[in-house]
């Protein structure tokens, strides 16, 4: 195809005209186009082969945590400071489970009882002289005994949300969903001058860990009921 020029003296010249071809630039297109989708489906096909090896691995995590935390039954509808009787408490296998003992100036005796029975249960225990040097330690479960002990884990509790907590023979007046208190007849006070428990300490551990291995929230655990 050709196309008329003009000189400045006004002659028509004749000029080639470029030619494309109608679909060359569609086909170049068309191109392109079916290069990205192949891309985009390779990149596609690799991340569905990596997803099952990533849900294995959180289903994986998931039993092993339920295993040794079987569900309370009927754990949905509990509520933040329900009463819960220790006997439909699931058992959990405190195993390599490490546990600080924490009991008010005077009970030694109920450190030691708490020491051995946790020990039995094949859990690391210690003893320690205060809340503070408990917390330091991190251990996964702290348990206390002896009212003199409650002003103190009032505000402490609050702020260590990620520490597990275990009240034995005494319970707090706003706990929260870290802390699980066993309770029974004769120690079940709020007061900080209740003496520390000397009976039903090993019963008063298995049900603390129980429930807080097993429900995710502020329990009283009832011995008696």
């Amino acid at each position: 195809m050709t196309r008329a020029v003009r000189t400045r003296q006004g002659a028509a010249l004749v000029a080639p005209w470029r030619f494309r071809a109608p679909g060359a630039a569609s086909r170049v297109g068309r191109r392109l186009a079916l290069c990205a989708a192949i891309v985009a489906l390779a990149v596609t096909a690799a991340g569905c082969a990596a997803a099952p090896a990533a849900s294995e691995q959180s289903a994986g995590a998931s039993a092993s945590a339920s295993a040794s935390a079987p569900a309370f039954p009927g754990v949905d509808d509990l509520i933040p400071g329900q009463i819960v009787a220790a006997s439909a408490l699931p058992p959990v296998d405190a195993t390599g489970e490490t546990i600080g003992v924490v009991v008010e100036s005077g009970a030694d005796g109920a450190a030691d009882a708490l020491i051995a029975d946790a020990a039995a249960r094949g859990a690391d225990a210690t003893t320690y002289a205060s809340v503070d040097e408990a917390i330091t330690a991190s251990p996964d479960v702290i348990v206390c005994a002896g009212g003199g002990l409650l002003p103190g884990l009032e505000s402490t509790t609050a702020q260590l949300l990620d520490q597990r907590f275990v009240l034995v023979g005494m319970q707090l007046l706003e706990p929260t969903a870290n802390v699980v208190a066993v309770v029974w007849e004769g120690h079940n006070s709020l007061r900080s001058d209740a003496a520390a428990p000397s009976d039903r300490l090993s019963e008063a551990l298995s049900a603390g860990l129980a429930a807080g291995a097993s429900i995710p929230i502020e329990i009283v655990v009832d011995l008696d009921a």
